[in-house]
């Protein structure tokens, strides 16, 4: 009987069991150490980009020792408490660290997706095969192509210029589609996290308080393709978030009416961050998800009407919508107790508006150019 060799690792507190009979190979994730069992289909080869070479090649893979490899990805998801997104990300890297041709990558990714019951298919871009993933919600700045009445995106984009075409394959009978909310919070190993304190000379009533910051999670963020806003605020909060920020404002509100927690949590935002607009901050539109606030040095009415109403739903566990003009966004927030100001009706129920950008404004106060009636209403 052969021993079992278990290996302790001390990333991310995982222990990683492998049997004696494998070796393993190791590759890097977000600046994380995964462990693998050798994949022994190296041989698999494409021969070139027709319907049967692609077909033989799936075929070669499906007779390999693939199941270990399923399953090492699938235990890597477990352990690094993957997203679906994270999770495309992460075969896409086993790909890549098993195979050279980024044809026989994209053979592999889309393998083991729908090995692990994702909707993914493949087709053909320009001089090499490529993958396409169905999505639970639209993306931006990726290409998507209608097959059989469902959108496919590329998983990074495609150049201007190339012709995709999908192949026959249909690998979509029961499997799902790739959820696009982070529902978990990464557990990527940080060569070094950064500790910043945050403290607010403008407004006294927050006390400092500090926050370890994972880089390589703010990596992993800053990749993820641009969807709709509100999933920025529906995703996994950190721990250190809940522990520390959120307990912050827990021990504030205590006692407090609504109309004074809210008001409170409103004036925390538009005085706790510094404004520039993402043009200036990176080049290109892109939303925050809550964490980034605290990592980078400036955020936008996107970003603090994102924080707001996830601080909103955290604490007073009230509705909350997005308010989208052109070029701005605020929020609303029902109330449960009577509060008088500007506010907008959503199914016969009074919404306030509460602005995280109109420095100083107090709940119910729109700005004079962006009147509740002629915002566009994103429910969360």
């Amino acid at each position: 009987m052969k021993r079992l060799l278990c290996m302790l690792i001390g990333l991310c507190g995982v222990v990683i069991s492998v049997t004696g009979q494998y070796k393993t190979s190791q590759l890097m994730f977000y600046e994380t150490a995964c462990y693998l069992h050798k994949f022994r289909g190296k041989n698999i080869k494409l021969d070139n980009l027709t319907e049967q070479s692609v077909s033989k090649c799936w075929e070669r893979l499906s007779t390999s020792k693939y199941k270990t490899l399923i399953s090492d990805c699938l235990r890597l998801r477990d352990e690094l408490n993957l997203c679906d997104w994270a999770y495309v990300k992460l075969v896409e890297r086993v790909s890549a660290h098993f195979f050279s041709d980024p044809s026989t990558q994209a053979i592999m990714s889309t393998f083991l997706l729908v090995k692990s019951g994702y909707d993914a298919r493949l087709c053909r871009m320009g001089e090499r095969v490529g993958m396409l993933v169905h999505t639970s919600d639209p993306l931006y700045r990726l290409g998507y192509y209608v097959i059989n009445g469902k959108e496919y995106y590329s998983t990074s984009p495609v150049p201007q210029g190339i012709n995709v075409k999908s192949y026959l394959f249909d690998f979509s009978l029961n499997s799902v589609p790739v959820q696009m909310v982070v529902d978990k919070y990464p557990k990527f190993t940080a060569n070094e996290d950064e500790i910043k304190t945050y403290s607010f000379d403008a407004w006294k009533e927050v006390p400092a308080f500090t926050l370890s910051i994972n880089p390589s999670v703010m990596r992993f963020y800053e990749e993820y393709p641009s969807c709709d806003l509100k999933l920025y605020g529906e995703a996994a909060l950190s721990p250190e978030f809940e522990e520390k920020v959120l307990s912050v404002f827990r021990k504030l509100i205590a006692d407090k009416s609504q109309r004074e927690a809210a008001g409170l949590l409103l004036s925390y935002v538009q005085y706790g961050f510094s404004y520039q607009t993402d043009a200036e901050q990176f080049g290109y539109d892109r939303p925050f998800f809550v964490d980034e606030n605290f990592f980078y040095p400036f955020n936008t009415c996107k970003d603090r009407s994102i924080l707001f109403a996830k601080l909103i739903k955290e604490l007073l566990g009230l509705k909350v919508v997005y308010l989208e003009y052109p070029n701005h966004l605020a929020t609303a927030v029902l109330f449960t107790e009577p509060i008088e100001g500007d506010y907008i009706m959503i199914d016969e129920q009074p919404y306030t508006v509460c602005d995280p950008s109109f420095i100083g404004a107090p709940i119910g106060k729109a700005m004079p150019d962006h009147k509740p009636a002629k915002a566009q209403i994103i429910r969360l």
